[in-house]
């Protein structure tokens, strides 16, 4: 796939793929599907398989229905599936009240009603539904993670540059979210070396070879994608929008994780 303009749903299911792997969302055989587009079956029949596929991951899907709705498009829509994952203009046309109603006629419907209130009611001013916000405000919908920032920092899509490229395990200088101070709240990123997943399971999702010095995106400890420069000021730009708009809230992820 290197250089090529990749359907919607294709790029929605690379960043897929790393929770799937874990058991947190989606069946099991929608690595299967995902495999077989990767070693070339990428005709339109394969696409529509990963669209149906990715229906079944109710937080992802409910969140590129937010955006394409708020933007009339659709949510597969190459620029919808790159506001929710990187993050772009689509962002900025979703209001507080959209999201508002999103958290409780789609995202969590039928959830614990009290911790519905509460996100609703403490929703930071300036939020937008970047990924960063379903890991740093919502704490996750699914119950199969432990609410605790190394895994909020794991579920949001992060970056790094390549130190020393490898086989398998390429050295990275990742900025990943922490804490400013354990007994504090507020988010900063943090540079962190690290040896990432390129291939685990067989399945390796960025097809560009890696040299030191390229920028890429991580989730849950797998590399996704080499980036260049916009797409790296628009992670960042979305991912800090969430981070600082929650540190003003002074209410710290984990803070509504009891409710």
């Amino acid at each position: 796939m290197p250089g090529e303009k990749i359907p919607g749903a294709v790029l929605a299911a690379l960043y897929a793929y790393p929770p799937n792997r874990h058991g947190y969302c989606g069946k099991k055989s929608f690595s299967a599907t995902l495999k077989r587009y990767i070693h070339g079956e990428r005709d339109a029949s394969t696409v529509r398989e990963l669209e149906r596929a990715l229906k079944d991951f109710h937080t992802h899907y409910a969140y590129l229905k937010l955006i394409s709705r708020e933007n009339d498009r659709e949510p597969f829509d190459l620029d919808v599936v790159r506001a929710f994952w990187i993050g772009n203009h689509l962002l900025d046309n979703i209001s507080s009240d959209a999201l508002r109603r999103f958290l409780s006629k789609d995202l969590l419907a039928g959830k614990n009603r009290k911790r519905i209130d509460a996100l609703r009611e403490n929703l930071p001013e300036g939020m937008v539904p970047h990924h960063s916000f379903n890991s740093l405000y919502v704490n996750f919908v699914t119950d199969k993670v432990e609410r605790r920032i190394e895994n909020y920092d794991s579920c949001c899509v992060t970056f790094g540059r390549v130190v020393v490229s490898s086989l398998n395990r390429p050295l990275v200088n990742r900025y990943s979210i922490t804490r400013a101070h354990p007994n504090q709240p507020a988010l900063i990123l943090r540079q962190k070396s690290e040896r990432l997943h390129l291939e685990p399971a067989d399945v390796r999702l960025v097809q560009e070879r890696l040299r030191p010095r390229d920028i890429v995106t991580v989730h849950w400890g797998q590399i996704v994608q080499k980036i260049g420069a916009h797409d790296l000021h628009m992670l960042l730009k979305y991912t800090r929008m969430n981070m600082e708009a929650i540190n003003k809230s002074q209410k710290g992820p984990g803070s509504r994780a009891s409710v």
